[in-house]
């Protein structure tokens, strides 16, 4: 009924009970933040506790996910290019960027690195181990280790480089030095994406991306 409708919600957002509210109504403006706040918490305490399960969301620091506002790595400014370099760091943060070695967006599953041949390419392998990224890897970590001296990344583990490439909101400091941490890996695992497209002949599962790599691989001049 409607009652028992009315009743459930109540409890389930853990407001007060239909017959308090009705005895002492509280104001209609303090009473809108009251519900707005507890639906709020209810769906964020929801959101991080199924994310918590989801051993494909092991690198994704579930504390600051919340319903409210976007994960930092989302905050690229308008720039579409940004945008979608954010996309692709976020296809690697929830284990959907296809690797062969993984069994997801229609990749075929091989038993070794195509591209090193010295074991599986995994996400890990992708991003800190395979010798073909070797250069631009370094690179990239050098320049986070320059701009936060503090993180100390050569002396992490690699779970612990994991996490810091792919969510940095696991070991930065405050705000500014996340804007900078996001900015140096969002740039690092896109070029990253953008070599492997070129070795693999750039396939048109990745949007328009794939025409520009095309584009300037056929006028000679291939940039990141």
């Amino acid at each position: 009924s409607w009652t028992a409708k009315i009743r459930f919600l109540l409890y389930q957002y853990r407001l007060p009970l239909a017959l308090q509210l009705v005895k002492h109504p509280p104001p209609k403006r303090k009473w809108l933040d009251m519900v707005k706040n507890a639906i709020t918490t209810y769906w964020d305490d929801r959101l991080r506790q199924e994310a918590r399960a989801k051993r494909t969301l092991r690198y994704l620091s579930v504390n600051i996910c919340s319903t409210k506002y976007s994960h930092p790595i989302w905050e690229s400014g308008s720039d579409p290019f940004q945008s979608h370099m954010a996309t692709v760091k976020a296809m690697m943060l929830v284990n959907r960027y296809p690797l062969s070695g993984l069994k997801c967006a229609g990749q075929k599953q091989l038993p070794r690195c195509p591209h090193c041949g010295q074991e599986k390419e995994d996400l890990e392998h992708f991003l800190l181990k395979c010798p073909a990224y070797m250069e631009q890897r370094e690179k990239y970590l050098n320049l986070l280790q320059e701009k936060l001296p503090y993180l100390n990344i050569n002396q992490m583990c690699q779970e612990e480089k994991m996490r810091t490439i792919l969510d940095p909101s696991y070991t930065v400091r405050d705000d500014e030095d996340l804007g900078v941490a996001e900015q140096v890996t969002r740039k690092m695992c896109f070029t990253l994406h953008h070599m492997k497209l070129i070795e693999e002949g750039a396939g048109s599962r990745y949007g328009w991306i794939s025409w520009r790599v095309r584009g300037s691989r056929s006028s000679g001049n291939c940039r990141v």
